[in-house]
């Protein structure tokens, strides 16, 4: 198998170059954010958003979803992978964010090697999808990764709201009668109710799935939060339900992002959505996020008028990939 030679390969190059694959150790953070700084130039933005003690808080903490894996060259950090763990309903996932080899080491597979560590520690610890972004134009990343067996996710698109644009919106003040319905964060009381309302609804995520109480309750309200749950209440019944999960970024730092909104059918067209989002808006806002992202179906019109109302920003150039557990494990010949 193809895949497998170039695995191979992989592990030949970190022999000859005595290169280590490892995660983040609190002597590294110096280095890492120097690192970070060298990425944020070579992307064109400037690193103002956090500061090397956020970095150490966010990716060194007992409770961290945050994960971020160094290229150690006989001490030297050369390169690092950032990814981040969620929940999105399907099961335990990974999005990596970043990845990135100083110039005089590229072109030696060592970003090749932080990835094969990712996919190392998801078949580990049993995560059912792999995530990450390529550019719409890069052709040739796109066949390997199809390649690979991943998926193109071309019918979805992304949008964002920026830390500025999170408080313009929040100094709007958008009003909306609070007396007719409630809005609060998902209790254990709730997961019975949650789960009959998502499984209801589950035709939004294209797929035949159930979700299971344990996952909602140990995910989504344990010590180590994958993702959150927002309820939207009319007379006590739940007609309205947002999951989101906070992630990090080496361009943007603390972030956030939207994975679904679910709305009951009688209530769908009266602007519940927008609430929803108007609420974690000022949410986010208040608590200072740099960035809320969203992804969208590209044909869902509703979805689109939302952005435009909350004037979000389409990350243009950009086409998600989606890997599962079995092409994980079919890539690594595991099987």
């Amino acid at each position: 198998m193809q895949i497998s030679l170039n695995l191979l390969n992989i592990f030949k190059i970190i022999f000859e170059l005595d290169l280590r694959i490892r995660e983040i150790e609190k002597k590294d953070i110096h280095s890492v954010y120097k690192l970070l700084k060298a990425y944020c130039n070579f992307n064109n933005f400037k690193l103002d958003c956090y500061t090397s003690f956020d970095l150490l808080k966010e990716v060194l903490s007992e409770e961290t979803f945050v994960k971020l894996f160094v290229a150690d060259l006989e001490g030297e950090i050369i390169g690092f992978i950032l990814f981040n763990q969620s929940f999105d309903l399907t099961g335990r996932s990974i999005f990596i964010e970043d990845n990135f080899v100083i110039e005089k080491y590229r072109g030696k597979k060592i970003g090749s090697s932080l990835f094969s560590k990712v996919l190392e520690y998801a078949l580990a610890n049993k995560i059912e999808k792999i995530k990450w972004s390529v550019k719409e134009r890069d052709a040739h990343f796109k066949k390997l990764y199809k390649e690979m067996g991943a998926n193109l996710l071309d019918d979805k698109i992304a949008y964002m709201l920026t830390k500025k644009q999170l408080k313009e919106l929040a100094n709007k003040k958008i009003e909306f009668d609070s007396d007719l319905f409630k809005i609060r964060q998902v209790n254990n009381r709730d997961l019975p109710e949650v789960k009959y309302f998502i499984d209801s609804e589950r035709e939004i995520l294209n797929k035949e799935t159930s979700v299971d109480i344990y996952d909602l309750m140990k995910y989504g309200l344990g010590e180590n939060q994958l993702f959150k749950m927002l309820l939207l209440e009319v007379n006590d019944e739940i007609v309205g339900l947002m999951t989101f999960f906070d992630y990090f970024s080496a361009l943007y730092g603390k972030a956030s992002h939207i994975q679904c909104t679910f709305v009951k059918e009688e209530y769908k067209g009266i602007g519940v959505g927008k609430i929803l989002n108007t609420y974690l808006i000022n949410k986010m806002a208040k608590e200072n996020y740099n960035v809320l992202t969203i992804d969208i179906d590209n044909n869902d019109e509703d979805a689109k008028k939302r952005m435009q109302f909350f004037a979000s920003t389409l990350i243009e150039d950009n086409t998600i990939v989606e890997m599962d557990n079995n092409t994980l494990r079919d890539l690594i010949n595991l099987n």
